[in-house]
């Protein structure tokens, strides 16, 4: 989920360099304009063989001037920055994107799937034995 965070934290920051991005607990006094990047829930499930199917599921809590206009910008530019995010060679895909506005903070829900596969460990084996004859 880390990573998944920083690929988000870096998309965001690069689109909005004079705001503060915050991945852990919000202090009391805020920094505003600043974005909260929060992992909500992640679904794990088998698809076919060693291959699954990671879903993370992260709401990105936006604290501004609460005009409805700088909401409506802001939303919209984050459509945009979390459908198609790279960081360090690894490439994401913001999906499920959807945002509403509580006491004057928007919260933008986003969903992110990976395909991982299951590396298959080898049991160990017994080694070598010798067997001497009389």
């Amino acid at each position: 989920m880390e990573a998944i965070e920083s690929i988000i934290g870096y998309a965001v920051g690069t689109a909005f360099t004079n705001h503060t991005i915050y991945t852990e607990q919000v202090p009391q006094s805020l920094d505003r304009p600043c974005f909260f990047i929060l992992p909500l829930e992640i679904n794990h499930e088998q698809e076919l063989g060693n291959r699954y199917k990671r879903e993370y599921s992260l709401v990105v809590h936006y604290f501004g001037d609460g005009s409805n206009a700088e909401i409506a910008t802001v939303a919209n530019q984050l459509t945009a920055v979390l459908a198609d995010m790279s960081y360090n060679g690894d490439r994401i895909f913001g999906r499920k994107m959807k945002y509403h506005v509580e006491d004057g903070v928007l919260i933008f829900e986003v969903t992110v799937n990976r395909i991982l596969a299951k590396t298959e460990t080898a049991p160990p084996t017994m080694g070598e034995i010798t067997i001497e004859m009389e």
